[in-house]
């Protein structure tokens, strides 16, 4: 019988991760339990694992094969525990980025002055897409350059509104799980 059958029939949760990326790391666990330590070697780990193995199932065997479940659940949980610490350390980050931002542009009087002249811009995009809209373009010069002159005052009028008003940490977590390929 295979090494892997046994170790399959004892711990399922150990033989699932064989064939996977974490197979070199279930090998390790379970040379380091079954046979003291591991190689660092996982083809010579699993040749002497077999080897080990080829004896039969013996209750102490068994129990090493249990222990090395755990411990391989361990290190998935101590793993995961480690991915969450980063992502609240990053969250954090991230927030008392937003917090200094928002304090530095009250201190400054920032937002006041960003404010009227995004009102500024926004008056003077209304004010001139409404004369060309009710005048129609003029009768010299380019149309392609008007509608690019036009369309860079829209990007403006954006830009400003997207500044003071910002955008949601839901769009960008959305924007990143869709760039991920997630759903």
């Amino acid at each position: 019988m295979d090494w892997k059958d046994i170790v399959e029939d004892v711990a399922p949760a150990l033989a699932s991760a064989f064939g996977t990326p974490a197979a070199g790391i279930a090998v390790k666990v379970l040379a380091d339990s079954v046979l003291g330590s591991s190689t660092g070697n996982q083809a010579t780990d699993e040749t002497n694992l077999q080897t080990a193995l080829s004896g039969g199932l013996t209750p102490d065997l068994q129990a090493k094969i249990i222990d090395a479940q755990s411990a391989l659940k361990e290190q998935a949980f101590e793993l995961q525990k480690s991915q969450l610490a980063n992502d609240v350390a990053e969250y954090t980050s991230d927030a008392a980025d937003r917090d200094s931002a928002r304090k530095a542009n009250v201190a400054g009087q920032q937002a006041t002055r960003v404010f009227w002249f995004a009102v500024l811009i926004f008056l003077g995009v209304v004010g001139i897409e409404g004369g060309v809209l009710m005048l129609g373009l003029p009768k010299t010069g380019e149309p392609e350059l008007m509608g690019r002159i036009l369309g860079t005052l829209d990007s403006a009028l954006m830009a400003a509104v997207f500044y003071i008003f910002g955008s949601s940490a839901s769009s960008a977590r959305k924007d990143e799980l869709q760039a991920n390929g997630s759903k």
